[in-house]
């Protein structure tokens, strides 16, 4: 019975590194993303210092928000846009 519970355990412990590790290799992604979209989508100077602030502090919502509302980061990444 104890070896059960050892071996339970270590199945949750590297089940949970795998999604651990998939999840910090989705947010690394999205972060390459983001920081390429604020250095291609905005211009030198004041606004790019703050856009790549934005893009490392809040990658996620940067990265959406970008992708909903600004056209550049469309052509960035290499989206069509349907209009």
């Amino acid at each position: 019975m104890e070896s059960t519970n050892a071996g339970m355990s270590l199945g949750f412990a590297t089940g949970f590194l795998i999604m651990a590790t998939v999840f910090v290799l989705l947010e690394l992604m999205v972060l390459f993303y983001s920081i390429n979209i604020a250095m291609n989508c905005t211009e030198p100077g004041p606004a790019r210092i703050v856009n790549m602030v934005l893009a490392i502090a809040f990658t996620f919502p940067y990265a959406l928000l970008n992708m909903i509302f600004v056209p550049c980061a469309k052509k960035t990444l290499g989206m069509k846009m349907s209009n």
